[in-house]
């Protein structure tokens, strides 16, 4: 179960994250209104992210096209 989103306030292209200790999932709110979730993440990839002072740059650095993918809307 997610525990409660993590607001970007300063990034261009993510607005929030959270993510699921139980099964290992991070939810990725974009700006743009896409919700994506990514599997097996590691809650230490979560931690990284959410301690960059630029989101964007850390998602396409440690998220993006390394965990698998799902739209959520």
């Amino acid at each position: 179960m997610f525990q409660r989103w993590c607001q970007f306030t300063a990034s261009s292209v993510i607005d929030k994250a959270d993510y699921d200790p139980e099964s290992s999932t991070l939810r990725v709110a974009f700006l743009n209104g896409a919700i994506w979730d990514y599997s097996h993440v590691p809650s230490e990839i979560y931690g990284l992210l959410v301690a960059s002072p630029s989101a964007g740059k850390r998602y396409n650095y440690l998220i993006k096209g390394k965990y698998e993918g799902v739209k959520v809307t």
